[in-house]
């Protein structure tokens, strides 16, 4: 019996270490992963192009007029398509992704042109492509001849004032009827008294026919009717103030064009009329100046037969910039004669200086004998 309860005694100590180790090296079941939050599928974007502004303008020298270059917003790449018409002007890029902005270089060049380009955005999956079509301007755009507007150059022929506006478009500043400062010289010749006499002649410039010119050459014309300038550029009314046009000083219409004299001593600004019939009783012209650094005006009119000057005018004052200054004097020359435009250059610089614009240049005609006929 003793040996019965050893091993019975035994028998409950190894169970019970057993339990023991069995409580004291449990590893408890882990705990279940929190299940994953959905991430959200974002919506499908759809292509999207914007491209602006619509157009971009530029002077003859290639100087923006506002906004210089396009501004493009997509989602997608995109191109852009330039004529080849259009190699009057290069892009800063032709292609590109997302946000971007277009600029241009422009050459010189004294002819108006335009472009249409076409910027496209071309995504994946299947989308079709946009498009987006903007335009680009340099110089100042050619009106048409208006036939209702007794100033176009349709109801002007060369050599033709027009009744119902001797002055011309109105131009820019504050005209003054004539210039204190203006002088005449010379001797009148006589001119006939016959009881036959017939008033003929009569007419103005037709610098309407050139095209601007922000370069002085050395030689500008002939126009249709004779016109020649040396040394002179070309500018206009219309548009916008930059060079060659200027609405300030010469009006709004662009078919008004005036011969700009350069003041450099070597190379002397002139404006000289064909041979002209039918003689002259007054003659009368707008000037003023287009660059603040030139203040002093100083040149010559003449008045040539066989030539020879019989009458001479010298023009002298201060101007100040986009005002405009009428002259005008008796003449009262018969037969035919010339009028000749000379830069003085009183500033008596070899670079471009002195430049003085003449417009609207008109002269009434002169009763004639049956001599002078």
């Amino acid at each position: 019996m003793p040996g019965m309860n050893l091993r019975l005694l035994l028998a409950a100590c190894v169970a019970g270490i057993s339990f023991a180790c069995a409580d004291s090296g449990t590893v408890p079941e882990p705990e279940p992963e929190p299940a994953p939050v959905p991430v959200p599928v974002p919506e499908e974007t759809e292509p999207y192009l914007e491209v602006s502004p619509a157009l971009l303008r530029f002077d003859v020298a290639g100087n923006a007029l506002g906004e210089k270059s396009f501004v493009v917003k997509t989602n997608c790449p995109w191109r852009l398509d330039i004529p080849k018409e259009a190699d009057w002007l290069e892009a800063s890029d032709v292609a590109g992704k997302g946000l971007d902005t277009v600029s241009f270089r422009l050459f010189i060049d004294r002819t108006y042109h335009t472009a249409d380009l076409v910027f496209t955005a071309e995504c994946a999956d299947g989308h079709p492509a946009l498009t987006q079509s903007v335009t680009v301007r340099q110089g100042t755009e050619p009106v048409e001849p208006d036939p209702s507007d007794p100033d176009t150059p349709d109801d002007n022929p060369p050599g033709l004032s027009n009744p119902d506006d001797p002055g011309g478009d109105s131009g820019g500043g504050s005209g003054t009827p004539s210039d204190d400062n203006d002088s005449g010289g010379g001797n009148t010749p006589p001119t006939g008294n016959d009881s036959n006499d017939t008033e003929r002649g009569g007419g103005s410039d037709d610098f309407t026919h050139l095209k601007p010119e922000s370069l002085f050459k050395n030689r500008v014309g002939p126009t249709p009717a004779g016109w020649c300038g040396e040394y002179c550029a070309v500018y206009s009314g219309g548009g916008y103030d930059s060079d060659p046009t200027y609405p300030s000083l010469l009006g709004t219409r662009a078919n008004v064009k005036g011969l700009a004299m350069n003041g450099k001593t070597t190379a002397v600004g002139r404006i000289v009329s064909p041979e002209i019939a039918g003689g002259c009783g007054t003659l009368s012209f707008d000037y003023g100046i287009t660059d603040a650094g030139d203040r002093r005006v100083d040149f010559t009119v003449e008045i040539l037969q066989n030539g020879v000057s019989v009458r001479t005018f010298r023009v002298e004052r201060t101007a100040e910039k986009f005002m405009k200054y009428t002259f005008a004097e008796d003449v009262r020359v018969s037969g035919r004669f010339q009028i000749v435009f000379t830069n003085n250059c009183p500033s008596k610089q070899a670079r471009d200086q002195d430049r003085y614009t003449i417009f609207h240049i008109e002269w009434t005609g002169l009763k004639q004998t049956e001599n002078d006929r």
